[in-house]
């Protein structure tokens, strides 16, 4: 139904902006500027609510920042 496909979306862009500020708080983090890092934390776990995870905090977040970007999700399959 059209209600639960706005509602799917709407859990894709929370935890795409969660995502999104999970890294720059670790780019932010890495240049040393740690009170700016936490407050990307902050806005990332803000969208917790919306994100519909069971567990949900800075920790998991930027754990599964970690992970995707450690994986290449993109990388083409080797067909052989």
């Amino acid at each position: 139904s059209e209600q639960s496909n706005a509602f799917f979306t709407k859990k894709i862009i929370a935890t795409d902006s969660a995502l999104a500020n999970a890294r720059l708080a670790a780019l932010a983090k890495k240049r040393g500027a740690v009170q700016e890092a936490q407050q990307y934390l902050n806005r990332a776990v803000s969208f917790c609510p919306q994100m519909g995870w069971k567990d949900c905090s800075a920790e998991k977040i930027s754990h599964m920042v970690n992970q995707l970007d450690k994986e290449d999700i993109f990388k083409a399959q080797d067909t052989q």
